[in-house]
């Protein structure tokens, strides 16, 4: 199998200089250099000579690979160290990394922890593989129609009902009256506020992804031709904690104080794709419109109340779709894992009573990383895995919405 590789290396400084009050040089520390180097590779499996016929025909074209690679990015800091005691008649300069690693971190990345970003990734492949044949998911929009019927027939009443009270309140303060307590006022404000937010994402959102689906299965009835190939992609990225370590450096009263955060972290990518067999436009199949047998276990799951709030947290709708897909054929399937270990460090302030420090702060990013790829042909329903969405994912937003307008479920309603 070919593999190549290539060498990096990466060189430092640090420098500490000794002035007097008057800006003379007194003395410095000669500057002390520093190397780090490592070795970037990567080994490929045989290629395929017609691959880019193969994606066309959805036959396998997936080349194997495994490599290790390492990544090292560093901003210099600067410092001017002064003493307010005036018996001390210098101050000093620092530059440089002032004692920052800047080498790839230790430890293999290899040995990262794939599990949980590998669960929560299939499960994700297995849901947008259970909809490749399901252009419209009939059942639930059956399960819905109630809410989907007030929606039409009540829109946008949450902004609706903001804008009267804010229309309202200023009548009321251009007539000079009072406005009675403002305590109210902010509830029912953020009461509609909530309300508009969950309509948007509950009510519009679904609806207009329903009209896409329709609109799709229609236009698939109407050529009546194959969609030869359909692929799929699915990612998932976890993090783990963070591991923080602080350290103090420096010479005489130039101290500072060195920051390392050292973070592993691992991201699966499911890509795969699925024969789709040609629609007859004479007759009307049940599985284009989701009224399949296997569709239904999955239809259950996504009316069950809470169902879409336990998948910000979990993979267990991925695993009702992957029961649901047990006997579904892919035309190929691949698996990238890339894991990787990364290492942050700040140089900041240490705070002195006596000490007076001004300058720019260092700081530096390294990574090792270590990435495979191969042909996956593993089992289909994943194991129960767990998440924690991003501190600026908008699930947060959706679940504060939730919150405020006293809803706890998906088919929410207004009165």
């Amino acid at each position: 199998m070919p593999s190549r590789s290539s060498f990096h290396s990466n060189q430092c400084s640090n420098s500490l200089y000794y002035y007097d009050l008057e800006d003379h040089l007194i003395n410095n520390v000669p500057p002390v250099v520093s190397t780090t180097t490592w070795t970037d590779s990567v080994t490929f499996g045989d290629n395929i000579p017609d691959w880019q016929q193969a994606l066309k025909d959805g036959r396998n074209a997936t080349t194997s690979m495994d490599g290790t690679s390492g990544e090292v990015r560093v901003k210099s800091g600067s410092w001017t160290f002064r003493h307010k005691n005036p018996n001390v008649n210098l101050y000093i300069k620092t530059k440089g990394l002032h004692g920052m690693y800047h080498g790839v971190p230790g430890g293999n990345p290899a040995s990262v922890d794939a599990t949980n970003a590998d669960n929560l990734a299939l499960g994700k492949f297995q849901q947008k593989l259970s909809l490749i044949n399901t252009a419209i998911q009939g059942g639930v929009v059956i399960g819905e129609l109630r809410q989907t019927l007030q929606t039409l027939r009540n829109p946008a009443l949450g902004l609706r009902r903001l804008v009267d009270d804010g229309l309202d309140v200023l009548r009321r303060i251009r007539a000079g009256r009072r406005l009675g307590p403002m305590r109210s006022h902010l509830v029912a404000i953020k009461k509609n506020l909530a309300d508009a937010w969950l309509e948007l994402q509950y009510g519009w959102r679904p609806l207009m992804n329903d009209i896409r689906d329709a609109d799709i299965a229609l236009h698939r009835y109407n050529i009546g031709r194959p969609v030869s190939v359909k692929r799929i992609t699915a990612t998932e990225r976890v993090q783990g904690s963070a591991n923080e370590v602080q350290s103090l450096g420096g010479e005489s009263f130039a101290v500072w104080l060195i920051r390392q955060t050292t973070i592993n972290s691992c991201q699966v990518v499911y890509r795969g794709a699925m024969r789709v067999k040609a629609q007859d436009p004479q007759s009307m199949d049940a599985a284009l419109l989701g009224f399949n047998p296997g569709s239904w276990l999955p239809t259950a799951w996504e009316l069950i109340p809470y169902s879409f709030l336990v998948d910000y947290f979990s993979n267990i709708g991925g695993i009702v779709y992957g029961l649901s897909n047990l006997f579904t054929e892919l035309a190929w399937c691949n698996r990238t894992v890339r894991r990787q270990i990364e290492l942050r460090q700040f140089v900041q302030e240490y705070k002195h009573p006596d000490i007076t420090v001004t300058g720019v702060q260092g700081e530096s990013f390294s990574a090792a990383r270590h990435v495979s790829r191969a042909i996956y042909s593993g089992h289909s329903v994943p194991n129960i895995a767990f998440k924690i969405p991003g501190n600026w994912s908008l699930k947060w937003l959706n679940i504060a919405a939730l919150v405020a307008a006293g809803q706890a479920d998906r088919k929410w309603t207004f009165n």
